[in-house]
């Protein structure tokens, strides 16, 4: 009877520890389907706070301008956007691949990297890109055409996951 006895504790300790083993899977489990949404998906409430706070109608359209005009330092603020009045430097005339949607009209795009822009590799350069005119989708291609570049005419301090904390050059493509 003893044996029995000794046989069925074993057991139910046996039991025991599969229960917790599996109980603290379940756990490490949810904890990296919750992070993968976080980080992949861009599931995440800073994301949508971030593009609910630009608006379309506050950002002004930008004219181009030539080298020789004087660069303003006057700045307008909107939100994580602050404009310039006038156009600076060109940024890049390398083409983007669009990786963030913040609104339908606000993205975040990476520069190709020129030597093997046919396999998606990208640089360590993020823009936003805002336009009124046109729309964007995920991982399209923002073609910069000859003779043109990306020049900034603004910042952007952005809160998402990928460039939390960072201030990004908002460009629009303009002649050289």
């Amino acid at each position: 009877m003893g044996d029995f006895i000794s046989g069925l504790i074993k057991l139910l300790f046996k039991m025991i520890l599969l229960l917790v083993v599996v109980y603290v899977g379940f756990v490490v489990v949810s904890m990296i389907t919750k992070d993968f949404k976080r980080r992949f998906l861009g599931e995440s409430e800073q994301t949508e706070l971030v593009a609910d706070s630009v608006d379309v109608a506050d950002v002004p359209k930008v004219e181009p301008t030539t080298k020789t005009e004087a660069k303003s330092t006057k700045k307008q603020k909107s939100g994580p956007a602050t404009m310039f009045d006038a156009p600076r430097e060109c940024v890049t005339s390398n083409n983007f691949k669009v990786e963030i949607i913040l609104d339908e009209r606000y993205v975040i795009a990476e520069e190709l990297n020129p030597d093997l822009e046919e396999y998606g590799f990208t640089t360590d350069l993020a823009v936003v890109f805002i336009d009124e005119d046109n729309s964007y989708y995920t991982d399209q291609v923002v073609k910069v055409p000859h003779g043109k570049c990306a020049r900034q005419i603004g910042v952007y301090k952005s809160d998402h996951y990928k460039y939390n904390d960072k201030t990004l050059p908002i460009v629009k493509i303009m002649d050289k």
